[in-house]
């Protein structure tokens, strides 16, 4: 009984956080029920989600997350309390990750102005940049050879590359994110980087590999299909990508996180099966060479290198 006041308690707290207030911008309460993902990301990361401000302070989440996960353990002394203590944490926090303290600019960087779930996505996400580059660096011959990074955010993965690839040109949805990936490479001096403001649907050129890092989340999976087929397009022989796994076991988390608390100010997530990642692949002319997994907990991508056919 105790267990299921809490989680009522809680989920409480996650709904005022939701309640329209101050902070919220009108455009996201007009929205119609007919959502343009493409344009909702752009909004979301050139808006709300760089630059938006706390209504909660750190401490208070950390310690909401903390007592619950804590609480969990103790409540179910079994082989499977790690697991569920994980899904229900992860279920209620998860939207919390994007209204509360969501600055990308901070998650993405060395700043130590982030909370415990922040902290735990900007850990997942580099070893899943870490990974992407130890394939990189183990090949030979890519000093001589382009890639495009798409989807770079704020340089992540883009900036790390200019020191493997002869040139590197670099992209993204959100103006924001874009001109922070140019001001962090500007500030190391970086030359063989090129940035521009685009949807992947848009881009162009063709280069060596391309790259496509936690970007799929944001696009349900007949859009998926359509955007490995323009990203194969313009790759010549690889194409590195990650999505969010749809697996029994993300398909509850993503499904109790909907409970809480209601309709979503952020951007949605999508996820994917590796079948249809791998179809998508092959219909494009490439196959699965190497597979990688991260999975934190609040992080989980599925990474594969694709050559082509």
């Amino acid at each position: 009984m105790l267990f299921f006041v809490i989680l009522v308690a809680i989920g409480v707290v996650c709904s005022l956080g939701y309640a329209p207030n101050r902070f919220t911008r009108p455009s996201l309460l007009l929205k119609s029920s007919v959502i343009d993902d493409k344009a909702e990301v752009k909004e979301y990361f050139d808006n709300e989600g760089f630059n938006r401000l706390c209504i909660f302070t750190h401490p208070l989440i950390d310690s909401l997350i903390d007592s619950f996960t804590h609480l969990l353990t103790r409540l179910l002394n079994h082989s499977l309390t790690y697991s569920f203590t994980l899904l229900i944490t992860h279920s209620i926090t998860h939207p919390l990750i994007f209204l509360l303290n969501n600055r990308w600019n901070k998650i993405y960087s060395e700043s130590n102005e982030v909370n415990k779930v922040q902290l735990d996505i900007r850990n997942g996400h580099q070893q899943t940049i870490d990974k992407v580059l130890y394939w990189l660096k183990s090949d030979t011959g890519n000093e001589k050879k382009t890639i495009c990074d798409a989807g770079c955010g704020v340089g992540s993965l883009s900036l790390p590359l200019s020191k493997i690839f002869k040139k590197v040109f670099a992209s993204d949805i959100s103006k924001s994110m874009t001109e922070e990936a140019a001001a962090r490479a500007k500030e190391l001096k970086l030359k063989n980087i090129e940035f521009k403001v685009s949807d992947l649907e848009n881009l162009k050129g063709q280069y060596d590999v391309v790259s496509c890092i936690d970007v799929f989340i944001h696009y349900p999976t007949d859009k998926m299909y359509g955007i490995i087929d323009k990203l194969a397009s313009m790759s010549k022989e690889r194409l590195i990508v990650s999505f969010a796994p749809k697996t029994f076991y993300y398909d509850i988390l993503k499904s109790i996180g909907s409970l809480f608390p209601g309709p979503s100010k952020a951007t949605r997530a999508y996820l994917h099966t590796e079948e249809d990642v791998v179809k998508a692949l092959k219909q494009a002319g490439f196959s699965v060479k190497r597979k990688e997994m991260t999975a934190t907990n609040f992080y989980f991508s599925r990474l594969f290198e694709a050559t082509r056919d």
